[in-house]
């Protein structure tokens, strides 16, 4: 977060709701890799499967699947389907997409090879860091195009002198 504000930048301004809805799912992918190592920690998933127990905990991180991955392709689209986006936001984006893909066929192919697979059991936890640390950067910039913005003063583009007209 802190290398993400010393980069150069300058905004473009039209960042609208793209900082609120990167902060939202930063939340939801952070609870969700919570849910993760939880899953992962207690061994609930071996549990559920294998004796039907601890299964709560591996339902909990299925259903937390279904905001944090709303919020990114919500996040997705609206940043693909902004004019002018600075290009590193859009940069960003594209790597959130890739990224959550990856993640849902990891955590699919984790589940139907039974956890058997440690490589891609810790491939799952890594790709979600990793979702998670794009998303975080997307936000921090996203924040900084639009205080950058609110401090930007309106463009003139017919001089007073032309018009006749004095800013009041």
């Amino acid at each position: 977060m802190m290398g993400s504000r010393l980069i150069p930048y300058q905004g473009t301004g039209v960042v609208g709701r793209l900082p609120w809805l990167s902060s939202t799912a930063v939340g939801c992918l952070y609870l969700q890799n919570l849910l993760g190592g939880l899953v992962a920690s207690q061994g609930s998933a071996h549990q559920c499967l294998a004796v039907a127990q601890g299964c709560q905990v591996m339902y909990n991180h299925f259903g937390g699947a279904i905001p944090a991955i709303i919020t990114v392709i919500t996040l997705v689209i609206l940043s693909w389907r902004t004019p002018a986006l600075h290009p590193r936001l859009r940069f960003l984006s594209q790597w959130a997409a890739i990224l959550l893909l990856l993640q849902l066929l990891l955590g699919v192919a984790t589940l139907y090879l039974n956890l058997q697979v440690v490589w891609l059991t810790v491939a799952h936890q890594g790709i979600g860091a990793s979702l998670l640390g794009v998303l975080v950067v997307f936000s921090v910039i996203a924040w900084r195009d639009r205080s950058q913005a609110t401090h930007i003063p309106p463009i003139r583009t017919i001089p007073s002198t032309m018009t006749g007209l004095e800013p009041s």
